[in-house]
C-alpha cells in the first residue's frame, strides 16, 4: 500500500484505521515528491489538529535527516523501500534534501484545515467579504454569553410570544434551565452542519421540521391515543376482557376491572392509555405472558384461538402506539430545538 500511495505520479486515496501507518505513508509520499525534484514550497499537507500537523512536520524532518546521514547501503535500501531504483542522482538528492529543506525560503507546509482556510481568507479578504487584517478569536465564550443574554432578554420582552413559548417548552422537555443552555450550546457547536443542511432554504426551521417528519414516517398532527381507542380496537379489548373472566381468578378479575375502567373513561388521553398498557405489558415494556390454563381452555372452547390471537394482537397495537408516541416526543423536542437554536445562532 505504501509504495503505491507514495507514488507522486498518481492520485491516491488511502482509508485505514488508527495506528495503521497513514502518517508514515503520507510522509513517504512527500519524501518521494522531494526526491523527484519538486520545490518544497509547492507541497502542502493538511490534517485536522495542530498536534497532528506538528507530528507530520517532525516526522518529515526526521526522515530527511535519516536520508542525509545513514550509510550508503542503508540509503539504497531506504530508496528501494520508497519504490525508487537507487542511482547516483537519487543518492545525491537524498543526501542534500535535509539541509536544503532546513534553509530554503519556503519549506513544506503541514497545516490544519482551519489554518489553511484562514490563510485563504487573509489573502483574499475583499472577495470573502471579511475585514482586511482580521484577527481570529481564540475563545468565543464572551460571544456565547452575550448571545444567550440577548436571546433570553428578547424572550422576556414578549412572554407570550413564540420565542418565549418555545424556550419554556424546551426547558420543560429538557427538565431544567441548565439542560436548556446545554442543548442551545450543542446546537451552536453544530451550526456548520445546520447551515450545510438548510442551505438555500427560505425557512431553515420549516425545512428541517418537514425532513424530520418524513424521516420518522410520522404525522405530527395525528392524535395517536385517539387512534388507538378506535371503535375496532375497543371492541377487541372488550372481547379479550370477556374471554379473560371466563376463568374468574383474582388476577383475571382485577385485570378485567382495570380494562373496564379505562374503556369507560370520559376522555381517552395518555394517562388512560398508560393504565391500559400496564394490563398487557410489563414494567420493562415487554408483552405479559398470558396463557390459558387447561381449565380456562375448556371454558373458552372454540373461542380459544380467538383468545390466543388477542393476546398477540392487542400488545402489538399498544407497542406500535408507544413507538409512535416516542416518535412524536422526539419530533416535538427537535422542533423546539430547531426553532430556539436557529434563533440563538
Amino acid at each position: 500500500m505504501t509504495l503505491e500511495a507514495a507514488n507522486p505520479y498518481i492520485n491516491a486515496t488511502v482509508t485505514a484505521s488508527a495506528g495503521s501507518g497513514k502518517t508514515y505513508t503520507l510522509v513517504s509520499r512527500i519524501v518521494r515528491i522531494l526526491l523527484e525534484g519538486a520545490d518544497p514550497g509547492g507541497i502542502l499537507a493538511l490534517t485536522f489538529t495542530r498536534k497532528a500537523a506538528g507530528e507530520m512536520q517532525q516526522r518529515l524532518t526526521e526522515r530527511l535527516h535519516q536520508l542525509a546521514t545513514i550509510a550508503d547501503d542503508k540509503l539504497d535500501a531506504e530508496l528501494d523501500s520508497l519504490g525508487l531504483q537507487p542511482g547516483d542522482s537519487y543518492r545525491a538528492r537524498a543526501r542534500e534534501l535535509y539541509e536544503f529543506h532546513q534553509y530554503c525560503d519556503y519549506p513544506v507546509r503541514t497545516l490544519t484545515f482551519h489554518s489553511f482556510c484562514q490563510d485563504i481568507l487573509a489573502r483574499f479578504p475583499l472577495e470573502a467579504d471579511v475585514p482586511p487584517g482580521f484577527d481570529l478569536l481564540e475563545s468565543s465564550s464572551l460571544l456565547i454569553q452575550q448571545a444567550q443574554e440577548a436571546l433570553f432578554s428578547e424572550a422576556a420582552l414578549n412572554m407570550n410570544g413564540p420565542l418565549a413559548t418555545n424556550l419554556q417548552s424546551l426547558m420543560t422537555a429538557t427538565d431544567s434551565l441548565f439542560n436548556l443552555r446545554k442543548s442551545l450550546d450543542s446546537f451552536l457547536d453544530h451550526r456548520s452542519d445546520w447551515w450545510a443542511f438548510t442551505e438555500d432554504q427560505d425557512d431553515p426551521c420549516d425545512y428541517a421540521i418537514k425532513v424530520l417528519s418524513e424521516k420518522l414516517e410520522f404525522d405530527p398532527d395525528a392524535d395517536l391515543v385517539k387512534q388507538f381507542f378506535s371503535d375496532k380496537n375497543r371492541q377487541l379489548i372488550e372481547n379479550f376482557s370477556r374471554l379473560l373472566v371466563l376463568n374468574p381468578t383474582n388476577t383475571n378479575i382485577n385485570t378485567a376491572n382495570r380494562i373496564a375502567t379505562c374503556l369507560s373513561a370520559k376522555e381517552f388521553n395518555e394517562e388512560v392509555f398508560k393504565e391500559l398498557s400496564l394490563c398487557f405489558l410489563t414494567k420493562d415494556g415487554n408483552p405479559r405472558s398470558i396463557k390459558a390454563s387447561k381449565k380456562h381452555q375448556e371454558k373458552l372452547g372454540e373461542e380459544l384461538s380467538t383468545f390466543e390471537d388477542l393476546v398477540e394482537i392487542i400488545p402489538a397495537k399498544i407497542l406500535d402506539t408507544l413507538d409512535k408516541i416516542n416518535k412524536k416526543k422526539t419530533f416535538e423536542l427537535n422542533r423546539l430545538w430547531y426553532r430556539c437554536g436557529e434563533h440563538y445562532i
